[in-house]
């Protein structure tokens, strides 16, 4: 039994994920993604129960679509302030914590108790890998652990020698519109895009995720501007809007040749065991004749 303080912590660590590397032939529930998705159900599949999460506010999580039964898992506090009195009633044999305060601190009181917890820190995408390990070492899984660690990173490997390195793209990734905010390159964002052949097209910050303004949009010589799904819209729906928001900076590169992409945010938006998909998504709107086939 696992009590989670994420609504994705699992599936972002590849715990059933793990599993399914190891064990392709064993029989399991149909899943709305084959690459790493039901990992809730993937789990129940194996004879794991996850007994709780948390709720996430705002979140661009679509579980409630891809996965119902998610839905039914009862909760465990918020994202931001998890109910320690709801965890332990959950009589979890191992939780897992991110590493920012409240969290760090929820571990600590239930360490005190006597409980179980492990707590992972997922920043960047070396931190992805050593989340995954950790987690395969908590549960037994090491091996399957190890072998979803190198599957990823062969498909980034393929990804990263298909896009080349010579020509770098700039991109400018938007996480926001009002007031206006994009990826810095402290951020496994800048990450995805460096290995999808692209660069960043905003320079050094101190934020990592700086608002900026329309100079700077200027001056940053995008030639390629992407927004993930925000909030529920649609593609079609937030396409139009991204245009149209646009459109009043007819000089920037990226607007004069209409390479403005809206793409999943529940693809790209979330570090998880799904990294060579984001990646390729990203890659497909620097370099789409390479998948026109």
């Amino acid at each position: 039994m696992v009590v989670t303080t994420d609504n994705f912590v699992l599936e972002r660590r590849g715990f059933c994920n793990i599993r399914r590397a190891a064990e392709p032939n064993l029989h399991r529930r149909p899943t709305a993604d084959p690459s790493h998705q039901d990992c809730f159900n993937g789990a129940k599949s194996h004879g794991d129960t996850f007994h709780a999460r948390q709720r996430r506010k705002n979140s661009r999580c679509n579980h409630r679509q891809r996965l119902p039964a998610a839905a039914k898992i009862p909760k465990v506090g918020t994202f931001w302030q998890p109910n320690i009195e709801a965890v332990i009633s959950a009589k979890p044999n191992l939780v897992i914590t991110l590493g920012f305060e409240q969290q760090r601190n929820l571990a600590r009181r239930l360490k005190r108790i006597g409980y179980n917890c492990l707590t992972v820190n997922i920043e960047k995408v070396s931190g992805l890998f050593d989340a995954i390990e950790k987690i395969g070492a908590a549960t037994a899984t090491q091996s399957q652990a190890n072998l979803l660690v190198s599957h990823i990173k062969k498909k980034l490997d393929e990804l990263c020698a298909s896009v080349g390195r010579d020509h770098r793209i700039k991109v400018l990734y938007v996480v926001q519109r009002q007031p206006l905010r994009v990826a810095g390159r402290d951020t496994f964002i800048n990450e995805m895009i460096e290995l999808a052949g692209g660069e960043n097209a905003v320079g050094p910050t101190v934020h990592k995720y700086p608002p900026i303004g329309a100079e700077q949009v200027y001056a940053c010589r995008a030639d390629v501007i992407i927004e993930p799904t925000m909030g529920q819209k649609d593609l079609t729906a937030q396409q139009d809007s991204t245009l149209e928001y646009w459109s009043k900076f007819k000089n920037v590169p990226a607007v004069a040749n209409k390479r403005i992409y809206v793409i999943n945010g529940d693809t790209v938006s979330r570090l998880g065991p799904r990294l060579d998909r984001a990646v390729e998504e990203i890659a497909k709107c620097l370099r789409p004749e390479l998948f026109e086939n």
